[in-house]
């Protein structure tokens, strides 16, 4: 029986979705569009504006859809409280991150103004308002929970715990010894999660099946972050894919080493950080015409004095547009040595035919095949190796590009994470 198109939904996010630019934003602002495709959708959220109070806004779904958007303050983070709550207490400070009076009004507000039959959590950060939803009189019949990683696993590896790739430790021991700490609260949060929600949505595969080694009785659900492949197709480049790529000569328009990525998280400061200093020094020796990019917001005084120190390195900032730089983009690297869930930067990439070196950590959940898809590196020299070989080689580069770009058309565009939605939905029914 399909969904009633009538059917209400309340997301509660830890992020705005009015101009999305990190990948956890953007999985949010395209789930909320697909959703809005069948189900009357509400979005409450944190945005990174500290004035004002609550806030309503618009923006336009799919059809004739709209998404109602709700909006507060996003509360200052890490600050001593919430870190001494987080060492002392029984929730981690991922989770008291988030904790939000007037975000919590809003919740109340928003229902008992109006039954929604659904409320869709945006990652397991927003789990201390799940007994505010579950004890309220107008309680939605199903609780749907998205989870962009498995966050325990996440700050394991950031703490250095064993894994099985063998991943890095915070290079801090005060942030090491926290992190231990706050892996097994985070874990015990996610398997209060995986209880009392009636769905899961995972990124992939594999994080399907690490939630369900937490919790095996858990409805666990694949519906995988995408990209938006008719906005990064040649018509929309305005340029030719790598079937152009130019010879070892001669930079002609493609001349960025790229990486993207929102520069105030550390798993994308610690991937430049060693790329540039271990990689970056070989390519630019062999081919100085070359310019490494790093694209995303936020990055730091200290980020940029220590790039700014290396020949041949530019950090933009953020950029208004990311695809003028995928159309001058040679190769684009993911040098990630920790991070979760699937990266979206790695999607987007493929979609614009540009070819990619990454770590199999960065490939990591991705159906895309080391060798055929994508160029694997571990280490400076394999990641210096794999760029000038690429640059060098044109046939190897198109046929990554072009085998790449055909994945994401066939598995990753964003309408094919809405099937799955509707599926999920429509089981809850």
């Amino acid at each position: 029986m399909p969904i009633s198109s009538a059917a209400r939904v309340l997301i509660v996010a830890p992020h705005d979705i009015g101009a999305p630019a990190t990948g956890a934003e953007l999985r949010s602002y395209h789930l909320a569009r697909q959703l809005s495709a069948f189900l009357d959708v509400t979005y409450l959220s944190f945005r990174r504006d500290p004035v004002g109070g609550r806030r309503q806004a618009s923006f336009e779904g799919l059809g004739d859809a709209a998404v109602k958007v709700w909006t507060v303050p996003r509360p200052p983070m890490y600050q001593a409280s919430q870190l001494a709550g987080g060492l002392f207490g029984r929730l981690p400070v991922t989770v008291l991150n988030y904790r939000s009076a007037l975000l919590d009004e809003t919740l109340e507000s928003l229902l008992g103004e109006a039954r929604f039959d659904f409320v869709h959590l945006e990652s397991v950060h927003m789990a201390g308002y799940l007994d505010r939803i579950f004890s309220h009189a107008n309680a939605p019949r199903a609780a749907v929970c998205d989870w962009h990683n498995v966050e325990s696993e996440l700050m394991s590896r950031y703490a250095g715990a064993p894994g099985p790739e063998g991943t890095p430790s915070a290079g801090n021991i005060i942030r090491r010894l926290y992190a231990l700490q706050t892996a097994p609260k985070i874990r015990r949060v996610e398997r209060s999660v995986l209880r009392r929600c009636q769905a899961h949505l995972a990124v992939s595969e594999r994080d399907r099946k690490l939630l369900l080694a937490l919790e095996p009785a858990a409805n666990v659900h694949v519906a995988s972050n995408g990209v938006d492949v008719a906005y990064y197709s040649e018509a929309e480049l305005g340029a030719p894919s790598p079937r152009g790529h130019p010879p070892a000569e001669s930079c002609g328009e493609r001349f960025r080493v790229l990486y993207v990525g929102s520069m105030d998280y550390h798993a994308n400061i610690d991937a430049v950080d060693v790329f540039a200093r271990a990689a970056w020094p070989g390519i630019h020796e062999a081919a100085p015409k070359l310019v490494f990019t790093v694209a995303g917001r936020a990055p730091s005084q200290g980020l940029r004095k220590r790039l700014g120190r290396v020949p041949g390195v530019e950090v933009t900032g953020t950029v208004p547009d990311i695809r003028p730089y995928y159309r001058e983009a040679a190769v684009v690297v993911v040098p990630l040595r920790v991070g979760g869930g699937t990266r979206i930067k790695i999607l987007e990439a493929m979609a614009a035919g540009v070819p990619v070196v990454s770590t199999l950590v960065g490939a990591e959940g991705l159906l895309a095949r080391p060798g055929d898809d994508f160029l694997p590196a571990e280490t400076g020299e394999d990641f210096r190796d794999g760029v000038l070989r690429l640059w060098r080689d044109s046939r190897l580069a198109r046929r990554l590009a072009e085998s790449a770009r055909e994945l994401v058309r066939r598995q990753y565009d964003w309408s094919i994470t809405g099937r799955a939605l509707r599926e999920v939905y429509t089981s809850l029914r």
